[in-house]
């Protein structure tokens, strides 16, 4: 198992979710684009960015070690721009969490550092109503991986 860390990471499970071919399309539902920082007014669907949530990470309680490798967890949310019709949306929404839980599953590896991802929840990102014709919506998962500790 080698070790990895959350700008690996990061990188790794970005390429993950863009490669998904989505089930799901309409009219706004493109594939999935990252960004790195936010804009106001997207009126596009899918377009996404990768957020470690902080104070949700740390060392596994009884997870693998292997020297000075140990495996640790951390909070990921694909945070995700969806616009047009409620209803469409909420089928986007709901199918595209366990088609990003599919994706960020099959990085699993030895070689990759990535040990389990296990699916938490979907929220909204904001304040938005659910009636609005844009929302962000946070897709939540539990990465665990294999981290280095500099004793």
């Amino acid at each position: 198992m080698i070790a990895t860390n959350e700008a690996a990471l990061t990188d790794l499970l970005r390429d993950a979710i863009v490669a998904i071919v989505p089930r799901l399309t309409t009219k706004q539902a493109q594939r999935w684009k990252p960004y790195e920082r936010a804009v106001s007014g997207s009126s596009t669907t899918r377009r996404f960015r990768l957020i470690w949530t902080a104070g949700m990470a740390g060392l596994q309680p009884g997870g693998a070690m292997a020297g000075d490798i140990f495996e640790h967890f951390g909070e990921l949310r694909v945070r995700t721009d969806y616009a047009g019709v409620h209803q469409t949306q909420t089928e986007l929404i709901i199918d595209d969490f366990h088609q990003i839980g599919d994706a960020l599953t099959k990085t699993k590896g030895t070689t990759t550092g990535v040990v389990l991802v296990i699916r938490v929840r979907t929220e909204y990102a904001d304040d938005s109503a659910e009636d609005d014709d844009t929302v962000l919506v946070d897709h939540i998962y539990t990465v665990r991986y294999m981290r280095r500790l500099h004793l």
